[in-house]
């Protein structure tokens, strides 16, 4: 998957402004965390409306089946979700593929390197570290996922310095009132 969002970037209207790492894969793969990601976060000034058509050609090139089970669009998201089959495999992969539209101004360029010596290194733009941080402890009060939490551990672990800057940028509406409504609502649900 990286290397299709890699050749996608490089030869469509992606190309300018667009960033293939920015969450749990990018952690994972490019700064070598340990949790495996089974979602594609990216960001892009702008999302061709035929990319998901383009992403079925491209996997059916590979002899990979696609099958697109939800697709939805925001003002500032793309979102989709698939089932991946192989003929060699027989179960189907679910993956989902998150395109974000506000371009971050933090990035930096990195390497992919794959475990497959017949698939080059792939020259990508990822988002900071810190901010990589931020949106993880944005990811932590929003839906409070153990993955996230992983996530924050092993940003911190690998070096990565808080921003609190960034952070409060992602909570500009966070105040103690809001917190104990939150806190309430979510025991009303039977929620933690």
């Amino acid at each position: 998957m990286e290397r299709l969002s890699a050749r996608y970037t490089a030869s469509s209207a992606l190309q300018e402004n667009a960033q293939n790492g920015v969450g749990g894969t990018c952690i994972w793969k490019v700064l070598h965390g340990d949790r495996f990601s089974e979602d594609i976060d990216a960001y892009a000034s702008s999302t061709p409306k035929d990319i998901a058509d383009y992403l079925k050609k491209e996997l059916a090139l590979l002899g990979i089946n696609c099958n697109i089970l939800k697709r939805k669009k925001t003002a500032n998201i793309l979102f989709l979700k698939f089932a991946l089959a192989f003929r060699a495999h027989h179960r189907e992969i679910l993956m989902s593929l998150e395109i974000l539209s506000d371009m971050p101004k933090e990035t930096k360029r990195a390497t992919l390197y794959s475990p497959y010596p017949d698939i080059p290194p792939v020259e990508m733009i990822i988002l900071a570290a810190a901010e990589m941080l931020a949106n993880k402890v944005s990811a932590v009060y929003n839906s409070n996922r153990p993955r996230d939490v992983h996530d924050i551990y092993q940003l911190l672990k690998s070096g990565t310095e808080i921003n609190m800057q960034s952070i409060r940028k992602k909570f500009q509406i966070l105040s103690c009132k809001h917190l104990r409504k939150r806190s309430w609502k979510n025991r009303q649900h039977g929620k933690a």
